[in-house]
């Protein structure tokens, strides 16, 4: 098979290109996949941002509901119910922000956060609305407002009624109605004093003994203050000024107490501290589990990512060096090859060129090298014949033909030209001698038939 320099060189450099193409092209495809993974890791860590900026938001709804469970004002509760919205509003926005374009992997994670975060919102909810109750608070600003004032105005109206019974002069039916009143008085301080303790009950069951035993003081006041007016008439002193007192007392106590027994501030407490921090930190938890997904995937993909590197560094260094050793292998055996045959080409001619016609190349070359070489020796058998021609004619053989290899054959040309005109030039002298001869002969016998004349 006939492989020319052009042939080999092609194929050489072809190869090279060949690998260098392919070290271009693995190399793009890693950048690629770096320039993929880079795009994968920024977009995970800013879901991972977004999901920290979500769980800040989650705990500034905590502890708004927090504030407002403590809070005593009403106008200020509202006011932190319209911020728990506004910041509900900023969970909303940056949850729709996390759910864009999201990963597979993480759409059962977020549902199942989302239905945390609903069971969350739901029992903030509750929450709010026993915060908005305020019962606790407003209970005790009833209390200091309105009746410790009216449990003074009726300490004195009572410590009148009791100076009158308790006169020097009095009766000893006026001295049992004071002793009856006084029983009066005592089961009313009791009652004024469960009544005080309501706003500052920590439990509902402990609020709900206190409704028990304030109803049952109710009952037992009501009972003595009706025998100790009926004993207090009958001693001549009016009482319907203090009962009607005591039944407006009563009433207001009544409302300190229904109050307090709303509960409001008691069950958000209960529900914050409750099932509602456990709903807050299972959805903390589930937000968790979801930046924890995405954490490990960040993990696997910068680990892959370098693991792809350091693959395709390995490969680029691969590919590089067998391109180098591919063009060192392919430039010393052309070169090889090239210098080799010119190097005999070379003799060949040099021996020509001193006139040595004896020396062939044997070639095994089948490009142009070995064309060179071929050509040389088709030269040198060609100069060797118009040789051999040339000494035939030099020893007077006029015999040979000269054979011009083709009309542009200047020596072979000259030579059978020559040939031709030396063969002329000879049979021309031949035939010169050829008359002379003829001349030479008739004067012998012209010479011949003088002599023989003169005798006569």
């Amino acid at each position: 098979m006939r492989f020319t320099i052009k042939t080999k060189l092609g194929l050489a450099f072809g190869s090279i290109l060949i690998l260098s193409a392919a070290a271009g092209g693995l190399g793009y495809v890693r950048i690629s996949e770096l320039a993929d993974n880079q795009a994968m890791l920024a977009k995970q860590g800013w879901r991972q941002g977004k999901i920290g900026d979500f769980e800040n938001a989650l705990w500034a709804t905590a502890l708004t509901e927090k504030n407002m469970i403590i809070e005593s004002d009403d106008g200020t509760i509202a006011a932190l119910v319209t911020k728990l919205a506004s910041q509900r509003a900023d969970v909303a926005k940056i949850g729709a922000e996390l759910k864009t374009d999201l990963n597979p992997l993480d759409v059962k994670l977020m549902a199942d956060a989302d239905d945390q975060l609903v069971r969350m919102y739901k029992l903030q909810d509750e929450s709010t609305k026993f915060s908005v109750l305020n019962s606790s608070n407003r209970s005790y600003a009833l209390w200091k407002h309105d009746a410790v004032p009216m449990l003074a105005s009726l300490t004195t109206m009572l410590n009148g009624v009791l100076a009158e019974l308790e006169r020097p002069d009095a009766t000893t039916q006026q001295t049992q109605a004071a002793l009856l009143f006084m029983d009066a008085r005592a089961d009313w301080l009791r009652l004024t004093r469960l009544v005080a303790s309501f706003p500052a009950v920590p439990t509902i069951a402990e609020l709900d003994d206190s409704t028990r035993k304030f109803q049952e003081l109710v009952t037992t006041f009501r009972t003595s203050l009706a025998k100790s007016a009926q004993a207090v008439n009958a001693g001549g002193v009016r009482t319907d000024d203090v009962v009607k007192a005591y039944e407006n007392g009563l009433a207001l106590m009544s409302r300190v107490a229904d109050l307090a027994r709303e509960g409001g501030n008691i069950r958000a407490q209960d529900i914050s501290s409750g099932e509602g921090g456990k709903a807050f930190d299972q959805t903390y938890k589930a937000y968790d589990a979801i930046s924890d997904a995405i954490g490990a995937r960040m993990a696997a993909t910068s680990k892959n990512a370098a693991a792809s590197a350091d693959l395709a560094k390995t490969l680029l260094l691969a590919a590089v060096a067998a391109s180098l050793a591919l063009g060192l292998a392919a430039a010393t055996w052309i070169a090889l090859s090239i210098s080799r045959g010119l190097g005999r080409a070379v003799d060949l001619a040099n021996a020509v060129a001193v006139g040595d016609l004896g020396q062939t190349i044997t070639t095994t070359s089948h490009d142009e090298i070995g064309d060179l070489v071929t050509a040389l020796n088709t030269m040198t058998v060609n100069l060797k014949a118009n040789a051999s021609v040339a000494d035939a004619i030099a020893a007077g053989d006029l015999t040979v033909t000269a054979k011009p290899q083709s009309d542009r054959d200047t020596l072979g040309l000259a030579l059978a030209a020559m040939v031709a005109k030396l063969r002329a030039i000879v049979g021309e002298t031949v035939a010169a001698a050829r008359n002379v001869s003829s001349g030479s002969q008739e004067l012998s016998a012209s010479a011949e038939q003088l002599s023989q004349g003169s005798t006569e």
